[in-house]
């Protein structure tokens, strides 16, 4: 396979540079972190887009999948974009501070966590009440224009790719009404995260019986 070699592939092969001449040993973990691809991508590739397989040349840097990488390695999107490879990697949380490994491990540490605390079910829940709120919005502006065939293609085509992502739970039962499925899914994500909690002791217990 040709190796394309453009400036957005020197600018992770940087960033990776940078964080292996400060801390050794961090390099293997970035590159092996998966980013989420576009559903277009999975399909044609068949196999998990890794940091790596960008900054070989096999997949060209969109802005899309440069959020992607940002998101899942904490590394600043504007300066990915910049195509300034000579320029040291910042972080994405404040440009003025340079990327190293805590900036790294602290990106990983969020994206793991698993979220069992009752703010973080509220926030959930809010996420998907707002969401809600916005498709009924976007329903009545296209039905106002006489736009609903075109609304549900792009809410279809988003779906498509959302579900692949993220398939719908089972046991949510779908069929009720909106208010009563906000409180079945209340009560599904407390019982996920007693079950994260629970998985988390155990695994706490096991180590501690390893020393």
């Amino acid at each position: 396979m040709l190796l394309v070699v453009s400036p957005s592939t020197r600018q992770l092969a940087t960033c990776r540079r940078e964080l292996v001449q400060r801390q050794p040993g961090v390099g293997l973990v970035w590159e092996q972190v998966i980013v989420p691809e576009p559903l277009e991508l999975r399909r044609r590739n068949g196999a998990p887009v890794t940091v790596q397989s960008i900054e070989l040349g096999k997949l060209r840097l969109s802005e899309r999948l440069a959020q992607r990488v940002s998101l899942q390695t904490g590394v600043c999107i504007s300066w990915l974009l910049q195509n300034d490879y000579t320029a040291p990697p910042i972080w994405n949380r404040d440009a003025r501070q340079p990327y190293t490994k805590r900036a790294y491990e602290m990106t990983r540490a969020e994206i793991c966590n698993p979220r069992t605390d009752p703010c973080d079910l509220l926030l959930a829940e809010g996420v998907v009440a707002h969401a809600t709120q916005q498709l009924a919005a976007g329903l009545l502006t296209a039905y106002r224009r006489n736009q609903t065939v075109f609304f549900y293609y792009k809410l279809r085509e988003f779906l498509e790719d959302f579900t692949v992502e993220f398939p719908p739970a089972r046991d949510l039962d779908r069929t009720q009404l909106l208010g009563k499925l906000m409180r079945h899914l209340h009560e599904c994500l407390v019982e996920a995260a007693k079950s994260k909690k629970n998985t988390s002791q155990k695994q706490a217990e096991i180590g501690s019986n390893l020393k």
